[in-house]
């Protein structure tokens, strides 16, 4: 009995002394560096690219035909700058004749439909420095429709005129 014990005694020495060295833990780590890159960036989307003004009577307003036109500004920036929407445009000229029809007869009104991105207006064009802001806010996306008008003038000459107006969204 004395042997079985101590048979019995030796194997419990021997699987704790086993079990101690499949018990110890190994550890190891890795690290890894995370990084992003964050740009700004800008997308400008008009419905309309051509713009008519109808023949009407002087005096008054003359509305475009292509009024309500849908545009959507989608824009990032830095935190604390914001992105603008200028319009740049020409005098409009009749080519053979040479006669003008100034810039600053030409208005825009924005209506926002979502966020307050866009200037309601009207907003007088301008063909000077980056032209004439039509809109200024934080970065998203913004939709609204355009409305575009002329004062009309008995001073105008008669004839078929011409111009091209740039529309530029900045992102700083």
């Amino acid at each position: 009995m004395k042997r079985k014990i101590a048979l019995l005694a030796i194997l419990a020495l021997t699987l704790t002394f086993m079990g101690a060295g499949f018990a110890e833990a190994v550890t190891s780590q890795a690290t890894v560096t995370l990084g992003a890159t964050v740009s700004s960036s800008a997308s400008l989307s008009l419905a309309n690219t051509t713009v008519t003004f109808p023949n009407v009577t002087p005096p008054g307003v003359i509305n475009a035909a292509e009024n309500g036109a849908i545009v959507t500004a989608t824009f990032r920036t830095a935190t604390s700058t914001p992105g603008t929407l200028m319009v740049l445009s020409t005098d409009l000229t009749d080519a053979p004749a040479s006669d003008v029809i100034p810039v600053t007869a030409i208005s825009s009104t924005a209506t926002n439909t979502s966020g307050g991105f866009f200037t309601a207006g009207p907003v007088t064009w301008s063909k000077t420095g980056n032209g004439a802001q039509v809109g200024t806010g934080p970065s998203g996306s913004y939709a609204g429709t355009f409305s575009w008008s002329l004062a009309n003038s008995w001073t105008y000459a008669t004839g078929v005129y011409t111009g091209s107006a740039v529309y530029t969204l900045t992102a700083p």
